[in-house]
């Protein structure tokens, strides 16, 4: 296991083990404020060996105190129509006393060559500190987005013709998995719902959401998931948490059910992979409600570029790579495009210089090569390595639903 000295205390990071759970409660309960205390729960905390699909890792000092700790999850997002394996980093946590002294960037250093170790091509988080992870590669490069409409407003959508409306049984879920995979591989970002960590079976799901499925004459169209608030009046609400649709009748049959809780539930809100599409159906704006920001970048970029899917296109560009954090990622590289298959080789002319960060928007469909520059986010090349790079990682657009 890795020994780390800093200017106070020597640090070693290791995997978490069971022993270590209630110390890493009692760390979490400080960093995100729950307030039972350990004898309470600790009976019910859940065992590091029984949580598949997470690599929790900690920090400790020379007397053995757990200073700092998070998880690196399997998760896998879709990116131009395949699925890249992902390191999603939650969950992390700095004691008081600990912080301002780069524990959390060790901690994160060392999780991103486990996650390489283990296979990540890329890795994903919701920042609660931005400038931290941008010291160590990672950009934003989409938000989970909830939108608010007065429901009485959806009222004057009327359901086309064609489709059949009505509730997801336990028997639909082969069905409801398959029309979210079909909206994922469409994407950019979308979480692949398999796995150890969707462990839920479809009767815990059914009793936590509501769930409406929208059918065609060819099969299911979309489906919502959904939750209605408590009583009536105008704090009541109906609350979408996922509205996945194939067609504009099903997005439109599925927003004309919502209107009819108008006298009921005052508000309605969305949670949205991509809003601009929902908006060009509606005869009303949106309001936001609330933006949770995700970030990414590459872990292994060889293999990042490897595992997602490309346009059909013939694109080479020689690029020099800078990443500091991850060396194995940094050098010239040749970027080879072709039949929706590309290759990152080492060598090359380095003719376009390009940081961690930039690479990571650029690999989510999350900006242009205009406004990468605009950002100090790219240097070198011209308007033809520019054009080849836009046509290349063009869309579609960054999108998730699933908060972690």
């Amino acid at each position: 296991m890795p020994v780390v000295k800093n200017e106070r205390v020597e640090l070693t990071i290791r995997p978490l083990a069971d022993e270590d759970v209630p110390a890493r409660y009692e760390l979490n309960s400080v960093a995100f404020g729950r307030t039972k205390p350990l004898s309470q729960v600790q009976a019910t905390l859940p065992r590091i060996a029984d949580q598949a699909g997470m690599n929790w890792w900690g920090v400790f000092d020379a007397r053995g105190t757990l200073v700092a700790d998070a998880a690196d999850r399997e998760q896998g997002q879709w990116f131009g129509g395949r699925l890249v394996p992902t390191s999603g980093i939650a969950g992390v946590a700095v004691a008081p006393e600990s912080r301002g002294g780069g524990v959390a960037q060790k901690l994160l250093k060392h999780m991103l060559g486990a996650a390489r170790d283990r296979g990540a091509a890329i890795s994903t988080l919701m920042p609660s500190v931005p400038g931290l992870y941008r010291k160590l590669g990672w950009e934003q490069v989409g938000a989970i987005v909830d939108e608010r409409v007065a429901t009485t407003a959806l009222q004057s959508v009327r359901s086309a013709a064609g489709v059949t409306v009505r509730p997801v049984t336990v028997s639909d879920f082969p069905t409801v998995a398959e029309v979210y995979r079909a909206y994922a591989r469409a994407g950019n970002g979308l979480m692949e719902r398999s796995g150890p960590l969707f462990k839920a079976t479809p009767a815990e799901v059914l009793d936590a959401y509501r769930m409406t499925l929208v059918e065609g004459p060819d099969g299911a169209e979309g489906y919502a998931s959904w939750q209605r608030t408590d009583n009536y009046g105008p704090g009541a609400k109906l609350v979408v948490t996922d509205l996945v649709t194939l067609t504009d009748r099903a997005l439109t049959a599925l927003i004309a059910q919502f209107g009819s809780w108008g006298t009921v539930a005052p508000t309605t809100e969305l949670r949205l992979a991509v809003p601009d599409e929902l908006t060009w159906g509606l005869p009303v704006h949106l309001e936001r409600a609330s933006t949770d920001a995700w970030m990414l970048r590459l872990v292994d970029a060889r293999a990042a570029i490897a595992a997602r899917g490309w346009p059909e296109l013939r694109a080479t560009v020689d690029l020099e790579i800078v990443d500091d954090v991850c060396p194995w990622n940094a050098g010239p590289h040749r970027l080879v495009v072709a039949a929706g298959s590309a290759s990152l080789e080492p060598g090359g002319s380095g003719e376009v210089v390009i940081g961690s960060r930039g690479l990571a928007v650029l690999y989510g469909g999350g900006a242009s090569t205009a406004a990468l520059r605009r950002s100090d986010l790219l240097h070198g090349g011209d308007g033809r390595t520019d054009a080849l790079l836009d046509a290349a990682f063009a869309g579609p657009r960054p999108g998730l639903l699933d908060a972690f």
